[in-house]
């Protein structure tokens, strides 16, 4: 049982979930005081604090089990992933950035290459690997997968990663994936994966912050005022908006590296024998794919040699 309860209320449970709870309830709080609403399950009695301080403390909890609860649903607002597919419809800020970036990097691989012919030295390297770098780690391979917000392409760029060097689709095989990856490696990723849902989880309650501001002025009938109030929400939303972006980064090169090395056991484990050429793997991967992606056992059906010499 205690092992049980660890896990539920290890580390990245209290900095993904806690703290953005215990964040969004004491700004609560400092917002009801502000406007002098005093709900009694608020009031703490100086004559048995402990008890008050114990609901107050339960209520914290339940918002870290809502925010757990909602964690996808959050998480994939701030990718983009918005009804009425508006994040395709509103992705043009990004494509835009996109195609600026792509253009910059033609035109110095352009001046490289004439660089060469001409025998001279290319002296904006420096500039052509931070650009490539960045492309790399802020956008996904291929215009058409690029989301409406830099969270969302960041995310979206190292989950294109193995399938653009591998030929296989993380997001249906990463579960498969996980089979093989040993605890210690899970570990390192969930305490990446946490620090990047602390962010996301913070970006989310200064949102609701500011949406209940506009409804007690709105409810109680009080004057536009206290401007600072939403001005502090919209910050910490931008600011936890960023950081997101980062800490995702983060977390991308732990899954990134996770491909690299535990591809060839999970191709063991399935039974199957390491190709001997990337392009072979490639499509070994790809037909992999298809069968998980589709239930299609036909995508199989070209492996058996490879599983034939795995067990040789």
């Amino acid at each position: 049982m205690l092992t049980e309860f660890n896990k539920i209320f290890g580390r990245d449970f209290i900095v993904a979930f806690f703290v953005p709870a215990l964040i969004f309830i004491a700004a609560n709080i400092g917002l009801l005081e502000i406007f002098k609403i005093r709900p009694v399950w608020l009031q703490i009695n100086s004559a048995d604090p402990l008890k008050d301080t114990t609901f107050l403390a339960l209520i914290i909890l339940v918002t870290s089990f809502c925010l757990m609860a909602l964690s996808r649903l959050i998480f994939r607002a701030l990718e983009g992933y918005w009804p009425f597919n508006l994040g395709i419809k509103l992705n043009f800020f990004q494509k835009r950035q996109y195609r600026a970036l792509k253009k910059q990097l033609e035109e110095l691989k352009a001046e490289n290459e004439q660089c060469r012919k001409e025998n001279t030295k290319f002296s904006k390297i420096l500039i052509y690997d931070r650009l490539m770098r960045r492309l790399a780690l802020d956008y996904p391979s291929e215009e058409h997968m690029v989301r409406a917000t830099a969270f969302g392409n960041t995310v979206s760029a190292f989950e294109d990663y193995p399938r653009v060097m591998y030929g296989f689709e993380s997001i249906t095989g990463w579960s498969r994936l996980n089979a093989v990856i040993p605890k210690e490696y899970r570990e390192q990723i969930g305490s990446a994966r946490a620090l990047t849902d602390l962010w996301v989880n913070t970006w989310f309650v200064s949102l609701i912050f500011v949406i209940e501001y506009l409804a007690i002025i709105s409810y109680w009938n009080y004057e536009l005022k206290f401007y600072w109030i939403p001005c502090i929400g919209f910050v910490v939303m931008f600011a936890a908006s960023w950081r997101a972006r980062i800490a995702a980064q983060q977390w991308g090169e732990w899954v990134k590296a996770a491909f690299d090395v535990f591809l060839p056991a999970l191709c063991q484990k399935m039974g199957y024998k390491k190709p001997s050429t990337i392009e072979a793997e490639r499509k070994f991967w790809l037909s992999i794919g298809q069968g998980i992606t589709f239930r299609y056992r036909g995508s199989l059906n070209g492996l058996d040699n490879s599983r034939k010499e795995a067990f040789d």
